[in-house]
C-alpha cells in the first residue's frame, strides 16, 4: 500500500521513488527523535534507536541495510579482540576495503546508472566505525592524551579534545549498536 502510494506521489512530483523513500525518512526522523527522546530509560532509547534505524535502513536500502551490520559488528569484534594500539588502523583498514569492494561491485552490475543504495551511508558508517576506534583507543592508550612539557598550544588543545571524546571502556553490542544505528 505504501509502495503503491509513494510510487504514485514519484510519478506526479517526477522524482524517483528510491529518493523519495529517502526523503520521506529523513522528514520522519524528526517526529521520531521527539517521541525517543521522551523515554526516560537509556535501555530503552538503545533498543528504540535500533529498531527504528534498522527500519529506516530496510525501507530506503531494502536488504541492504545488513551492509551496515555485519561491518558494524566486524568493527565491534576487532576492537574487542585486537590491541588498543593497533584496533583504529585495522578497523579503518577493514572498512575501508568492505566500502572499496561494494563500490567495485556496484560499478560491475549498475555502471553508469544511478539509484539510491546502501554505499553511501556505508561511507558515513566509516567515518564512525573508525572514530569509534580511534576514540575507544584514545580512552585506554594513556600516551594518546597525555599532555607533555613542551607541546605546542595546538597539541594540547588537541589533547585534551581526544581526552573529552575518549571511550574508557568497550560499550555493550546493545550501546554499540545503539550508536550505530541512532538515527538522529
Amino acid at each position: 500500500m505504501l509502495n503503491e502510494q509513494l510510487s504514485h506521489l514519484s510519478e506526479l512530483a517526477g522524482v524517483p521513488v528510491d529518493q523519495l523513500r529517502f526523503v520521506v525518512c529523513l522528514l520522519a526522523a524528526y517526529p521520531l527523535a521527539i517521541i525517543v527522546r521522551k523515554f526516560p530509560s537509556i535501555t530503552a532509547k538503545h533498543w528504540l534507536h535500533i529498531c527504528i534505524g534498522i527500519s529506516i535502513a530496510q525501507f530506503v536500502y531494502g536488504a541492504g541495510w545488513l551492509h551496515s551490520l555485519l561491518s558494524s559488528l566486524i568493527t565491534y569484534a576487532l576492537v574487542c579482540v585486537l590491541p588498543p594500539k593497533h584496533a583504529p588502523f585495522v578497523v579503518f583498514l577493514v572498512n575501508m576495503t568492505y566500502v572499496a569492494a561494494l563500490h567495485i561491485h556496484r560499478m560491475r552490475v549498475n555502471y553508469m546508472g544511478w539509484s539510491m543504495d546502501s554505499t553511501a551511508s556505508q561511507m558515513l558508517l566509516l567515518i564512525k566505525l573508525t572514530s569509534f576506534a580511534f576514540n575507544y583507543h584514545d580512552g585506554v592508550v594513556a600516551s594518546a592524551t597525555a599532555v607533555k612539557d613542551g607541546d605546542s598550544e595546538h597539541t594540547k588543545k588537541m589533547k585534551q579534545s581526544r581526552k573529552q571524546l575518549a571511550i574508557p571502556e568497550i560499550p555493550s553490542l546493545l550501546e554499540f549498536l545503539g550508536f550505530v544505528y541512532c538515527f538522529t
